[in-house]
């Protein structure tokens, strides 16, 4: 079928390609992930301070509300063979990269492990969030259920797993 003479002289008019913004899903924003590494170091960290191995399990489960059902079932003990507890997922290592470059948290090596430390201006950060009900609160939530329940034997224990033998 061939194009009619009209068809292509409207094809043929100057037109213009503009970049437009893409909207990202919250979970690849590094101000998400950065608020979400302060929240749990809060909640879930004992004394201000987490190891980064808690930080990737917690903020893993974080990202919907399949994977926090299993941490917490886990949590209990209730461990299927297909369960995939963690990802290590290099856009919260570049969140931590940033949360440090803006002094929200110290990365310190304790013990032979690297722990996560909130500073003042991320503790500061992360109670400005907990005063709001706007934003976060399946994350705030989920963060409560972990709260005092989640070891760093814990996460050993979930990440070091393995079937009878």
């Amino acid at each position: 079928m061939k194009a009619s003479h009209n068809q292509r002289r409207n094809i043929e008019v100057d037109f213009t390609f503009r970049v437009r913004a893409e909207p990202l899903p919250a979970e690849l924003r590094p101000g998400w992930r950065i608020m979400l590494l302060l929240l749990m170091i809060n909640r879930c960290g004992h004394w201000g301070a987490m190891s980064l191995k808690k930080a990737h399990l917690v903020c893993s489960a974080s990202r919907s509300e399949e994977n926090r059902s299993m941490l917490l079932r886990m949590l209990v003990g209730d461990r299927q063979l297909d369960d995939v507890p963690v990802r290590f997922d290099p856009s919260l290592n570049r969140a931590i990269d940033y949360a440090i470059a803006e002094r929200l948290v110290l990365a310190l090596v304790r013990s032979g492990t690297c722990v996560l430390k909130i500073t003042p201006e991320g503790d500061r950060m992360v109670k400005a969030l907990l005063a709001t009900s706007e934003c976060m609160q399946e994350e705030k939530s989920f963060a409560e259920k972990l709260r005092g329940n989640i070891s760093n034997e814990k996460v050993e224990e979930i990440l070091n797993w393995e079937t009878s033998k």
